[in-house]
């Protein structure tokens, strides 16, 4: 069996969605708009099938932890975004750091809802 690719899409489970979207809205700075998906909550981060799709999702299905997958973000700059993160409800957990010169630098946070999330930047 040949290696994924790929990652097509991914699910950041949360407890509240509108809570979570205010969180992603203010620190990222997208525009997320919660909507019905086969009676499921959710708000996607984009839908375009060039890019990798991914979506807030709040569902019995699943839980947010801050154990499991990390997903990381990229942003134009790691110590910026996290500067915005406790006022929007969150919590830093790893600051800025560099990986390399060549990769750039990497944070962790704690989302609204409890999910390890990662960010990612050249600058």
């Amino acid at each position: 069996m040949p290696n994924p690719k790929l990652v097509t899409w991914f699910d950041l489970p949360a407890k509240d969605i509108n809570r979570a979207v205010k969180f992603y809205n203010d620190v990222l700075g997208v525009g997320l708009e919660v909507i019905d998906f086969q009676g499921i909550s959710m708000a996607m981060f984009t839908d375009n099938p060039e890019l990798t799709g991914g979506a807030i999702v709040e569902s019995e299905y699943n839980a947010p932890s801050d154990t499991g997958t990390t997903i990381y973000f990229v942003v134009d700059d790691v110590e910026e975004t996290l500067a915005k993160v406790e006022e929007a409800g969150g919590k830093i957990v790893m600051p800025k750091t560099q990986i390399s010169e060549e990769y750039g630098f990497y944070g962790h946070l704690i989302d609204s809802e409890g999910n390890k999330v990662g960010l990612h930047s050249y600058k």
